[in-house]
């Protein structure tokens, strides 16, 4: 049984209560995915809903949005000297705005890192945000260089910049207007986030974007 954690954060009482499960229902063992959420193996199928409702009862889930259940962060700012974000409270602001407003068919990997060493692989993520300082006036506050683009393996590719020092609180509207060009310009529902960055190019889904939050504007 696979369990989402809000990128990657668990309490010490849940520990204990995954603990208690995989000990009852499994093999005693919890395994670690790159994506920060876990799998408890060896669980017998006519155990499944049991298992569920251990995982609801200590504050987890077991099923999870295309957009969160890929969605990473590293420690960001609250816990890294580094950071210049505070990218796990920001990841999940993302993930309950984009929830709210959009649904995506096919899943998208949505990496956020707080400085240039990349702990949260930003430039690998299918959407990759990596913290900045934004000057706003005369002050300086929270943002991200958005890239898009990149992948592992088979499909390795860097991430390119789309949208370049992005405050924290404009970046769920920025992030919903470029999925929102996605779902209108993509071949078919099956197509994935990434191919549809990496068959367009930039300039284009900047320009449609841009089209579509002045349609926003209008409309409002």
């Amino acid at each position: 049984v696979g369990i989402v954690t809000p990128v990657g954060r668990v309490t010490s009482e849940q520990w204990r209560g995954l603990a208690d499960l995989a000990d009852r229902f499994g093999s005693g063992r919890v395994r670690l995915t790159v994506w920060q959420n876990l799998i408890v193996p060896d669980i017998a199928e006519e155990n499944l809903d049991a298992v569920k409702d251990a995982i609801e009862a200590i504050g987890l889930d077991w099923s999870s949005s295309n957009v969160r259940a890929n969605l990473i962060a590293c420690t960001g700012s609250a816990g890294c000297k580094y950071a210049g974000a505070d990218t796990k409270r920001n990841a999940l602001e993302l993930a309950s705005y984009l929830e709210s407003r959009i649904e995506l068919e096919t899943p998208i990997n949505i990496h956020f890192t707080g400085c240039h060493h990349s702990c949260a692989q930003h430039y690998i993520g299918d959407l990759g945000m990596i913290g900045t300082k934004v000057e706003v006036g005369e002050e300086m506050v929270d943002g991200y260089h958005v890239f898009v683009g990149g992948g592992y393996g088979e499909h390795q590719k860097i991430g390119r910049e789309l949208f370049h020092g992005v405050t924290e609180t404009e970046l769920p509207q920025r992030i919903l207007r470029l999925l929102e060009v996605f779902v209108d310009q993509r071949i078919d529902e099956k197509e994935m986030f990434v191919n549809y960055v990496n068959r367009v190019s930039l300039d284009e889904i900047v320009r449609l974007c841009e089209a579509s939050s002045a349609v926003s504007v209008s409309c409002s």
